[in-house]
């Protein structure tokens, strides 16, 4: 199948910008095969860079053995998800703070991401920020884009940006981050959350 969408009917669509708090959504037939259903976060985009965590990926490796100081409010499962390709021996992290938390914005430890969604600043005390998180989630590493790169690959139609929410931060062990997030588009865009991980089961 030599274009799996003939001229990418889906570049039709009206796009947002990838500020942080957006989620990047994988076109169904990307090039890059480690972004296969990925839903990457933005954390920060700038003149200098952008840069997100994928949410759908975790490993076995257990938050209790790489930082046992946030496991006991760990989100479940209570594992190191793999952020992306970029320095995967780097950590970060991401939280949703507790509905009616005020202003997030002004805490030193959190960056507010929009919406209950903050990057966690791990060099804080995690007994300042405990008790204002619903969840935490560690990410080893992180996907990254050159300026200008991004920008040419939603161009080409490799990525679709939506609103995130906090569960998607949250997500259980068996979410489809990547489809729900699809599903709950507007018009034909919802369809792509039906296309199957294996073209043989289609």
């Amino acid at each position: 199948m030599d274009d799996l969408f003939a001229d990418r009917l889906f570049n039709a669509f009206e796009r947002n910008d990838p500020d942080p708090g957006t989620l990047l959504l994988a076109a169904p037939d990307i090039a890059d095969h480690r972004f296969s259903r990925s839903a990457i976060l933005i954390i920060e985009n700038d003149e200098r860079t952008t840069y997100g965590v994928d949410l759908t990926q975790f490993t076995d490796a257990a938050v209790a053995n790489v930082f046992p100081e946030i496991d006991d409010f760990c989100a479940p499962p209570k594992a190191v998800f793999i952020g992306g390709p970029v320095e995967r021996s780097s950590v970060l992290a991401l939280g949703v703070v507790k509905k009616g938390l005020e202003q997030p914005v002004e805490r030193p430890y959190f960056m507010h991401l929009g919406s209950r969604m903050v990057h966690v600043d791990l060099h804080a005390d995690p007994d300042q920020y405990r008790e204002e998180l619903e969840g935490i989630r560690l990410f080893a590493g992180f996907a990254e884009w050159e300026p200008g790169q991004l920008d040419a690959e939603i161009e080409n139609g490799d990525w679709f940006v939506t609103p995130a929410l906090p569960s998607d931060i949250l997500a259980g062990r068996n979410a489809d981050v990547w489809g729900q997030a699809f599903r709950r588009q507007a018009g034909e865009l919802s369809v792509l959350s039906t296309f199957p991980a294996d073209l043989s089961m289609n």
